[in-house]
């Protein structure tokens, strides 16, 4: 499941106990905009609230995801933090990177 609301993140400790569940994904970009702070990854609050996922599911022994932007800091940051896998960018992040890199190619 993904954890991309205030209101998840209140019930972790409840949800990481359901039966058959696998694994959390910490939803950043999502929880970040629950929190008033879109994409502001930065922000104490949000870090709070991931800390709170990965202790949660750390104590029954449950892997946590993360979506992440294209930036391998944030994603080294992410996992020293306890997170065990993570999605790095995304479609459009990829689609833009490219479209980028051929006009500037095409420029010279």
């Amino acid at each position: 499941v993904m954890i991309e609301t205030r209101e998840a993140v209140a019930a972790i400790e409840d949800i990481v106990r359901i039966a058959g569940l696998d694994s959390v994904i910490l939803g950043l970009g999502d929880l970040s905009g629950s929190l008033g702070r879109l994409v502001d990854f930065d922000h104490p609050g949000l870090h709070e609230c991931a800390d709170r996922v990965l202790a949660a599911a750390q104590a029954v022994g449950m892997p946590v995801g993360a979506g992440a932007a294209l930036d391998i800091g944030f994603v080294r940051d992410l996992v020293s933090r306890g997170v065990t896998w993570a999605q790095v960018g995304s479609d459009f992040e990829y689609m833009i990177r490219t479209f980028d890199d051929g006009i500037s190619a095409l420029r010279g």
